[in-house]
C-alpha cells in the first residue's frame, strides 16, 4: 500500500505543513516554523514514511504540551500523567484521523 503523505496537519489547534525529503530516512519536527518533514529515501517503505510521520507528530504534540524534555545527556525524556498522555492522545487522534477517513 503506498502512502500519500498530507500536505498539513493539525497539531494542538497549530497547521504543521509536512513536507518529505527523498534524500533522508528519519524524520524532524519543527514548533518555530510548524514543519514537519518526513524522510522518504528511494528505498523506504509505506510503513516506514507512515512510521516516520505519527513520530513526528507525536513529538510535536509533546512539544505543543511542554511534555519533551533534554536530559543533562541529551537525551530526550518525556514527562506526563495520566491526564496528560490522553490528552496527547486526542491531539494523535484529531491529526491523523483525516488521513484514515481519505483513506476508504
Amino acid at each position: 500500500m503506498k502512502i500519500k503523505l498530507p500536505k498539513a496537519v493539525n497539531i494542538c489547534g497549530k497547521t504543521y505543513s509536512v513536507h518529505s525529503d527523498k534524500n533522508r530516512w528519519g524524520g524532524s519536527c519543527s514548533t518555530g516554523s510548524q514543519k514537519i518533514v518526513v524522510g522518504t529515501a528511494q528505498d523506504s517503505s509505506s510503513h516506514r514514511r507512515f512510521t516516520t510521520l505519527v513520530h513526528e507528530i507525536l513529538e510535536g504534540v509533546f512539544l505543543e504540551r511542554r511534555l519533551r524534555y533534554e536530559a543533562p545527556d541529551e537525551e530526550i525524556v518525556f514527562v506526563m500523567t495520566h491526564k496528560q498522555f490522553s490528552d496527547c492522545a486526542m491531539d494523535v487522534a484529531t491529526a491523523i484521523m483525516p488521513m484514515i477517513k481519505g483513506s476508504k
